[in-house]
């Protein structure tokens, strides 16, 4: 069972091993590959966006409702970018350099960026007066997640910038690679976690989704980390 899953998961991403391939054309190629992780996490995204467009008017969109659109984008973003560099093999480095350079703009020029601009809203509206920090789980949560992100990409950018020259050499950044690979998944799975909170846990979701749309955005969640989990390569993690 497993090693039909593993030889599905590393057949060839190009007809022509040494073709060019741009990063937005790795990332249009692959997405067909991954139909199951990105239809799920659309439909998470178009459920978020029609809770907060069902409550606000577009045209006047208070500060917290710009939260839930920017964090579900990221999350959108953040699987698109794990999604591309996946199921990349040393025996087309230029697609795999391609999937890499995506990779790495996705994150470093968007994901991060919305998810810390996502946080700083409520981190701005709960230092208002009368308001606290940190007074539900989706809260601390989220928060603790948007600074491990950072400690995450920062790992994964130490371990290849420079040929891993900043944590003793290439042999140890690829180690350390692997972990920021693995510590990726984990952050994924936390990040949709903290989505699941927000639609069950706070009082402005309790009061503006309805059972459905609660519900799908639990089942969207969990079908996008299990197809997810489905294209994990078990060779490309640290040995644990």
């Amino acid at each position: 069972m497993s090693s039909a899953r593993d030889t599905s998961v590393t057949e060839p991403l190009l007809s022509h091993p040494e073709a060019e391939i741009t990063p937005l054309e790795m990332v249009r190629h692959e997405n067909p590959r991954a139909i199951g992780v990105q239809a799920s996490a659309l439909l998470f995204v178009g459920v978020v966006w029609s809770i907060v467009f069902s409550s606000f008017s577009p045209l006047s969109l208070p500060l917290f409702g710009f939260h839930p659109l920017i964090q579900s984008l990221a999350i959108l973003l953040l699987v698109q970018a794990i999604v591309v560099l996946q199921r990349t093999s040393p025996s087309q480095p230029a697609a795999k350099k391609s999937a890499f350079s995506a990779h790495q703009w996705l994150n470093l020029l968007l994901v991060l960026p919305l998810f810390t601009a996502g946080a700083s809203i409520m981190w701005y509206l709960h230092d208002q007066p009368g308001t606290a920090h940190f007074i539900s789980y989706h809260g601390i949560l989220g928060t603790a997640v948007v600074v491990a992100a950072w400690a995450q990409a920062a790992l994964g950018a130490a371990s290849v910038w420079g040929r891993g020259r900043m944590v003793g050499g290439e042999a140890q950044g690829k180690k350390l690679w692997k972990w920021h690979r693995l510590s990726g998944y984990v952050l994924v799975v936390l990040f949709a976690v903290t989505a699941v909170l927000g639609v069950v846990e706070t009082t402005w979701a309790s009061k503006n989704a309805s059972m459905a749309q609660t519900l799908l955005v639990v089942v969207a969640l969990a079908l996008a980390v299990v197809a997810l989990a489905i294209r994990i390569q078990k060779s490309k993690l640290p040995k644990l």
